[in-house]
């Protein structure tokens, strides 16, 4: 295969500081040869030096999310002179590293997963920091059945599924429904099939909407407190948030919190694609506010929300989650920079990235 046709096997979208990455073999249930693997090796090798990118979301094109490896391609190694010692064992260190890529990524990766996720496609949803599922998705490691221990998928599964219950599905080979993926720990939440890309963006939207800086650094001591003992720990974890604490945006954060007043955090004006502040903007502060959005998402922080504040209430309690609250709004024929401005204003979002969250999770980006 060539070096483009292999490049074509993992495919990237941005929107709003989210990188969405799509196994792209759909006829194959996007199962892992060696070339899927090594396109999704690059995608992420570029994606963690790429501070525009908050929130990476991962996903299979067509039927289903991820089958595991190719067993056809690991098949064919058995003609090798050493009936496929070598490539297994090469296959199987470059899936190793693949995985430890995603937990070591400094982003939140979210797998949205629908249709199967199998074997080593179960255990790269495991590996992700976050799942969303569809209602019709299943899970399983279940090698066993082809006579096929599943040894390297156990690792991430076992430090998310409790012991007993990974080792049940290791040796019965049984799958696991959506909701059961829940209720073991495998999965965060569980969404109607024909809500899962929009359920998805909405929780990455979310995430990306918070100080950058500070979830990089979270995401990092999170995963490395976790292989330490206790006291080592805390010890560990003492020091990162003071450091944490001394951040410039987060000593901001804090005093924004204690004058009751929204954090000034500024996000980087290449995410929504302004260069300069218009030189009619009533001044310096105004200017840069403006400078961070598109100028037809512009409106002025005088302008009065959409709708008053009981009608807020009612709003939230009928509909609780924000993405339902854009989706009332909008089924109002409130246009979305209104709806970025209502939410902001009633605090549910950063008034500085609440136009890109708000397009996101209505697709309008």
């Amino acid at each position: 295969m060539d070096a483009s046709a292999e490049a074509r096997l993992v495919l990237r979208e941005d929107r709003g500081g989210i990188a969405t990455l799509t196994l792209n073999r759909p006829d194959q249930l996007n199962a892992l040869s060696e070339g899927l693997m090594r396109a999704l090796q690059r995608a992420l090798d570029a994606i963690a030096g790429d501070e525009s990118v908050r929130v990476v979301v991962l996903r299979g094109a067509g039927r289903g999310f991820c089958a595991g490896h190719d067993l056809r391609e690991m098949q064919g190694a058995r003609r090798e002179p050493d009936g496929g010692r070598e490539a297994y064992q090469s296959l199987f260190a470059q899936c190793s590293r693949l995985m430890t890529t995603l937990p070591r990524l400094p982003q939140p990766v979210i797998a949205e997963v629908h249709g199967i996720a199998t074997a080593a496609g179960c255990q790269l949803v495991a590996s992700c920091d976050l799942a969303v599922a569809a209602e019709s998705a299943r899970f399983g490691v279940n090698g066993v059945n082809i006579g096929l221990f599943c040894s390297t998928p156990m690792v991430a599964l076992s430090r998310n599924v409790g012991r007993k219950k990974t080792f049940e599905l290791l040796t019965t080979g049984d799958f696991l429904g959506a909701a059961q993926a829940a209720e073991a720990g495998l999965v965060n939440r569980v969404v109607a099939d024909d809500r899962l890309g929009e359920e998805t963006r909405a929780l990455a939207a979310q995430i990306a909407g918070k100080l950058g800086s500070a979830v990089r650094v979270g995401k990092r001591a999170f995963h490395e407190q976790l292989e330490m003992p206790l006291d080592q720990a805390y010890a560990y974890t003492a020091r990162v948030i003071a450091e944490n604490m001394l951040h410039p945006e987060t000593a901001e954060g804090v005093q924004a919190f204690l004058e009751k007043r929204r954090p000034a955090w500024a996000e980087p004006a290449e995410e929504v694609g302004a260069e300069a502040p218009p030189a009619e903007a009533d001044n310096d502060a105004e200017a840069l506010r403006r400078a961070k959005q598109p100028e037809a998402a512009y409106v002025h922080p005088s302008t009065p929300p959409a709708i008053d504040a009981e009608a807020f209430e009612r709003l939230q309690a009928e509909h609780g989650t924000r993405s339902s609250m854009m989706r009332a709004l909008e089924a109002e024929g409130v246009s979305v920079p209104m709806i970025a401005h209502t939410l902001a204003h009633y605090g549910v979002l950063n008034p500085r990235s609440a136009y890109s969250h708000t397009s996101t999770v209505l697709g309008h980006d």
